[in-house]
């Protein structure tokens, strides 16, 4: 695989998350990376491993998550509310993953980097 320019232990989390954000309102698939206490989101796997730059990013300093979304065609669905206010829906295939990806964000957004 690609050499990654930031060291493994670095990432928090990864994997493969529908995504759509108050503007653009389609659920889109999308590759999210928690790392350093951003979530970015890449459009594919291969984008994030080819080192291209990330789509957008969240700062998970402050951010609530909300888990109790329900599910959708998508998958189960969780909701993050950053810091300034941005709400941005997603939905993982199982709720496993969703359960997975809000224990990691809430985490980081109480401070705990895992350094």
């Amino acid at each position: 695989g690609a050499v990654k320019k930031v060291k493994g232990s670095d990432i928090r989390h990864m994997g493969v998350v529908w995504k759509r954000g108050q503007i653009n309102t389609a659920f889109r698939r999308r590759y999210f990376v928690l790392h350093n206490g951003i979530l970015k989101y890449f459009r594919d796997q291969k984008s994030f491993t080819s080192n291209q730059r990330w789509l957008g990013y969240l700062s998970c300093e402050g951010m609530e998550v909300s888990q109790n979304a329900g599910k959708n065609k998508e998958g189960y669905v969780f909701q993050l509310l950053d810091a300034r206010g941005r709400t941005v829906e997603c939905a993982c295939e199982t709720a496993a993953e969703r359960q997975s990806w809000c224990v990691f964000i809430e985490s980081v957004a109480r401070g705990d980097h895992g350094e």
